[in-house]
């Protein structure tokens, strides 16, 4: 995988991988080994099991998460996003918070999304979406 002129991993190529291979691979990686800063972590894998009975049905559910904690503009103001107030500016940290919101809340979040998007898609006087 590529990496910025800084030598770190960052949502950009990140976003690039996933465009060019839909997947991350281990033979793109690059031919050194690159070891984690102390603490932190360069990535993560997820896999699961479970018996499905004939005729029935299981639910796995995972959720992916990265934090890019900080915007920075070309005039050079930075600020900082706005789950960094619940999840603070720890990348790993926050990551794994939004992970964890996510599998607890997605169900009730999908619901309010579409409660609150509901008014303007059924508005027949506004065009198809």
């Amino acid at each position: 995988m590529g990496s910025s002129d800084s030598g770190d991993f960052t949502a950009k190529d990140m976003w690039e991988e996933i465009k060019q291979h839909g997947s991350f691979s281990e033979t793109r990686t690059s031919k050194e080994p690159r070891a984690s800063k102390p603490g932190l972590s360069i990535g993560v894998a997820v896999a699961a099991t479970t018996t499905v009975p004939a005729g029935g049905t299981r639910v796995v559910s995972f959720a992916l998460s990265w934090s890019c904690p900080e915007v920075k503009f070309p005039d050079g103001k930075t600020y900082h996003r706005r789950y960094t107030k619940f999840c603070g500016l720890d990348r790993d940290a926050a990551a794994e918070s939004l992970a964890h919101d996510a599998l607890l809340e997605h169900m009730d979040w999908e619901s309010k999304i579409e409660e609150w998007q509901r008014p303007i898609l059924q508005d027949k006087r506004l065009p198809e979406w």
